[in-house]
């Protein structure tokens, strides 16, 4: 959340301070401000100012600029643009996988509205591509197969992250595992706990999911249920064995020699 909330106010500075440096240009350009930000946040892929058309109007120097799409005009963009700029809040797309020089990492577009002083409606939108496994809110899961599954769900269905290297960022999560998020959504309490069979394992597992109303995602952790029951089941039996062995020690009926040997052990 604090991750999110840094990149919001660090897009909001740099879409302004954009703006006063270089106006509204009719045709793209670089700004060396952009290229400075990625130094400082190796995280950031790219970073670009686009008006609220989507045509791109600032970018950083990693961006060819007689190629530069329009983010209106693109199907994979179009909508979640639509969407940052007519919000006052910081807006992810769909993560997607980038190509490195010896690997493929994930990513995702991460965007925020601009608004100048005198303006009830945004100027621009300033976005970002953010590498995934370089953010200090990702960079610490490994997407293996365990027990524990981390997840952030977007609220169109689509994963913005997981550690379960099964899932597709391309697909929507399962309905009934949706159903079950929406259907605690409206309950009174902001940390939700429910059961949920997964269909590619066919495992169940018990899911603990924490709503965030400000960037519309579910922070999720899906745990193996036979882990809870084994780790429950070791737990009680270790007890059993101490409370057995306590209340002999501790027994009337023990023989006077070993209640001597005690005694002098003391």
């Amino acid at each position: 959340m604090s991750f999110l909330k840094t990149q919001e106010s660090l897009l909001e500075v740099l879409g302004k301070q954009l703006i006063y440096r270089n106006g509204f240009p009719t045709r793209p350009i670089h700004d060396s401000l952009l290229d400075n930000a990625m130094e400082t946040y190796p995280a950031f892929i790219g970073l670009g100012l686009a008006d609220y058309d989507g045509k791109a109007l600032v970018v950083s120097s990693n961006f060819d600029l007689e190629h530069l799409p329009n983010l209106m005009e693109l199907a994979q963009t179009r909508v979640s643009y639509m969407e940052a700029r007519d919000s006052d809040k910081l807006h992810t797309g769909p993560t997607y996988t980038i190509n490195t020089l010896d690997s493929q990492a994930l990513a995702i577009p991460v965007r925020k509205a601009i608004y100048l002083d005198d303006s009830n409606k945004a100027v621009a939108v300033m976005t970002a591509g953010v590498r995934l496994d370089k953010s200090s809110l990702f960079k610490d899961y490994n997407r293996t197969n365990q027990t524990q599954i981390i997840e952030i769900i977007r609220k169109d269905r689509y994963p913005l992250f997981t550690t379960d290297k099964s899932t597709l960022y391309t697909q929507p999560i399962e309905q009934h595992y949706y159903s079950e998020l929406m259907k605690k959504l409206h309950g009174s309490s902001a940390v939700s706990t429910f059961n949920f069979v997964d269909p590619s394992s066919a495992s169940s597992r018990q899911v603990v999911a924490l709503y965030n109303s400000y960037l519309d995602y579910w922070f999720v952790s899906k745990l193996d249920k036979q882990i809870i029951q084994e780790t429950f089941y070791h737990r009680m039996m270790l007890s059993i064995a101490l409370f057995t062995c306590f209340g002999f020690l501790n027994s009337p009926n023990q023989s006077p020699t070993l209640k001597r040997k005690r005694k002098m052990s003391w």
